[in-house]
């Protein structure tokens, strides 16, 4: 266990802790963390732009303030099942962070305001099963999920216009793979397997502009992919310092991508 903080002259804050944990016993394994981050922070600035001539044409004093949380996290389970042996793991995570600027301008009048939010989320699980069967042949099994969502929002406004924007996005990836492996026979030895992995893609976005939706061509899409590989290989070693392979591999692949009122194959 693991703790820091800090304390800045302005009354901000920042620090974090992480957690871990590992425990094996009667064949079994345990572990996990979670780490845990905050950050908090204020600014100040000035700027000011001038003319060829010397004029002062821009001069602004800002303050702001942006604000950030994060936690992590992970797991994982090892223990012999069916003759075999199974890991089970997985990891999380969450990210959201703020921030917000009020800019004064003393030349030529009028404020600048700025704000956004964000927030990003993510998680895989994974498992693995692998055995050694009486025949001699060695299986391995493995599964996979993942997702990842990254959402956002944001304004800015000045004397002269208004805007806003708005996203969201949202991915995936699904992994099946199996393979075996034969025992030798002489000189000889055999593998192979296949895998299916399915892949996706979503993002939208909004806008607008004093008022008014201000919209892309591109702002809507959606990405799917669907693969599927099979693959062998045999080697022949007749001796310890020479060893000849080869390998053969199918694979196919599906892609479907809609952008706006577009689709595509």
């Amino acid at each position: 266990i693991s703790v820091d903080a800090s304390l800045t002259e302005e009354g901000t804050l920042s620090g974090g802790g992480l957690l871990q944990l590992r425990n094996q016993s009667g064949g079994q394994l345990i572990e996990g963390s979670l780490d845990i981050d905050l950050d908090e922070g204020t600014d100040r600035d000035r700027r000011w732009r001038v003319a060829p001539d010397g004029s002062l044409l821009l001069l602004g004093e800002s303050e702001g303030a942006n604000d950030y949380q994060g936690v992590h996290t992970t797991g994982a389970w090892e223990s012999a099942w069916l003759g075999g042996h199974l890991r089970i793991n997985g990891a999380a995570g969450i990210e959201t962070s703020s921030s917000s600027s009020l800019e004064n301008l003393i030349v030529p009048g009028g404020a600048q305001v700025r704000s956004g939010d964000n927030q990003e989320a993510e998680g895989e699980a994974g498992i693995r099963y692998t055995r050694s069967l009486s025949s001699g042949h060695q299986i391995e099994l493995v599964g996979f999920q993942s997702f990842e969502q990254d959402d956002g929002a944001s304004t800015f406004n000045t004397p002269d216009l208004a805007s806003t924007s708005a996203s969201e996005a949202l991915s995936g990836e699904s992994i099946v793979r199996a393979t075996i492996k034969a025992p030798s026979d002489g000189d000889w030895s055999f593998d192979g397997g296949g895998e299916a992995v399915y892949n996706f893609s979503d993002s939208s976005r909004t806008r607008s502009l004093d008022g008014l939706p201000f919209e892309l061509e591109g702002d809507e899409s959606r990405i799917e992919e669907l693969r599927g590989e099979a693959f062998g290989s045999a080697t022949w070693a007749p001796s310890d310092t020479l060893s000849l392979e080869s390998a053969l591999r199918y694979e196919w692949s599906r892609i479907d991508a809609t952008v706006g009122a577009n689709i595509s194959e």
